[in-house]
């Protein structure tokens, strides 16, 4: 009954799916449009259920076929209609929360496709690659309606190379830094110019900027990528560098270790008692068993059997759990040897590969957040480890977020595009712990750091 119900239901359902097919085709021929968003340059008539033309936006329409048709480039395009002022259409959207007031925004290139693209402009209705004449009027001619798309599809058709490179120029803080003005990710960008080693240079472009260009009101814009990305590796290398952070995180690792090992050995007591019991269930059975009942051997011997298939695999279990204590109890948290891993964390890090540097990264940092400083207005934040970078003109502040924010303490410094960074202090170095405040000596790029232990 199930199954002969299942496949009325299904048989409904494909029989509505073509009914509804078969009435779009019906409208198409008709010359009827489908439905959906009204597009740019039409206004529609619930009355009398047609598409008629709007005057000033159809001038926009026919304006953005024109330029296809002449340039070939839909960046091109919507950068300057944007100059000119012309903006997506406003409309109000109804969802579950209510009315919610969407569009008036800049022309982007993907809708600018999508407008060329559409062959309701030259006055015709399609339906699955059929054309049909249209019951309303079009806005430009199929003749420029063909031209354009033919000027735009040509400039799109190129040979794609043998190997995609998602990630070509190697960016490590991609995905992890964003701009702290505007909560955009930070966009890899590489600029037309090449350092000495022939590399292009490689900025890190807020995402709005990347969209609007220069009508983005985002102040930060672009941080160059190498010596961000720099200052980020040597920061985390500081943060490991100070004896009380390196204390604290081996009584964290310690305390985190007797916690795992609490349910481990609760766990390995609990075997121990279910091994006892079944091995005093099955002492039973075989002494029942050699007693030699005739109306209770079968019975006795299945049951032996099965208690022993029992304390095999509670044994098994049992030395799983033996082997990971074991494990646990070894592993013992040393302090020279975490400061000798962290105190050559950099110099680690350099030798990666570049694939295992993103790994490594994304091990320690949940998030990097990038804004504009301005030390007479601006304060150090306090929560979070964070820097000021300053390159060329320009002072950047720069805040990390670990995975493992309970072993990281909170403390600031200031920075430079041009500081060399070593736990001995010295020309360029570090001394810690100190106090934050301007550099001690600006000629070396020397810093004092706080690293206050909550």
């Amino acid at each position: 009954m199930l199954n002969m119900l299942l496949g009325f239901g299904q048989y409904e359902r494909e029989l509505t799916a073509e009914r509804i097919s078969d009435k779009l085709a019906e409208r198409a021929k008709r010359g009827k449009w489908a439905g959906g968003t009204i597009p740019l340059g039409y206004d529609y008539d619930p009355q009398t259920k047609k598409l008629s033309a709007n005057q000033d936006e159809a001038a926009l329409v026919k304006r953005i076929y024109t330029l296809a048709a002449e340039w070939g480039d839909a960046t091109m395009i919507a950068q300057q209609i944007n100059d000119e002022g012309a903006r997506t259409r406003q409309r109000v959207y109804q969802s579950r929360g209510g009315e919610k007031q969407v569009g008036g925004k800049r022309f982007r290139s993907d809708k600018i496709k999508q407008l060329v693209a559409n062959p309701l402009y030259k006055g015709v209705v399609r339906h699955r690659d059929q054309e049909y004449p249209g019951e309303h009027a079009g806005i430009v001619s199929p003749k420029l309606w063909e031209k354009a798309n033919e000027s735009l599809n040509k400039r799109e058709l190129k040979p794609a190379p043998a190997v995609r490179q998602s990630d070509k120029h190697q960016a490590a803080l991609k995905g992890l830094a964003h701009c702290g003005h505007c909560g955009n990710a930070l966009i890899p960008h590489p600029s037309g110019k090449k350092d000495a080693n022939g590399k292009q240079y490689l900025y890190y472009k807020c995402g709005c900027v990347n969209r609007d260009g220069r009508h983005a009101d985002c102040p930060l814009r672009s941080v160059p990528a190498r010596p961000l990305e720099k200052i980020v590796v040597e920061l985390i290398g500081e943060l490991g560098q100070n004896p009380a952070i390196i204390k604290k995180a081996i009584a964290a690792s310690n305390s985190q270790k007797q916690k795992s090992l609490r349910p481990l050995k609760k766990k390995l007591a609990e075997l121990n008692k279910r091994h006892g019991e079944i091995s005093a269930q099955l002492r039973h059975y075989l002494e029942l068993a050699g007693k030699g009942d005739r109306h209770f051997s079968f019975e006795i011997r299945a049951e032996a059997e099965k208690l022993a298939a029992d304390k095999h695999a509670v044994e098994i279990e049992r030395d799983k759990v033996r082997i990971d204590i074991d494990y646990k109890e070894r592993v013992v948290t040393d302090h020279e040897v975490i400061a000798a891993r962290l105190s050559h964390f950099k110099d680690t890090f350099d030798a990666l590969p570049y694939e295992d540097q993103k790994e490594a990264l994304r091990l320690i940092l949940k998030g990097i957040c990038i804004k504009k400083f301005d030390p007479e207005n601006d304060r150090l934040p306090s929560g979070k480890p964070c820097t000021t970078l300053k390159i060329r003109t320009s002072l950047y502040l720069v805040q990390l977020e670990f995975i493992a924010s309970d072993l990281m303490p909170t403390f600031s410094r200031s920075g430079s595009e041009s500081s060399s960074f070593s736990p001995s202090g010295g020309e360029g170095g570090i001394r810690t712990p100190g106090h934050v405040a301007a550099p001690t000596d600006r000629a070396s790029g020397c810093y004092d750091i706080k690293v206050p232990i909550n």
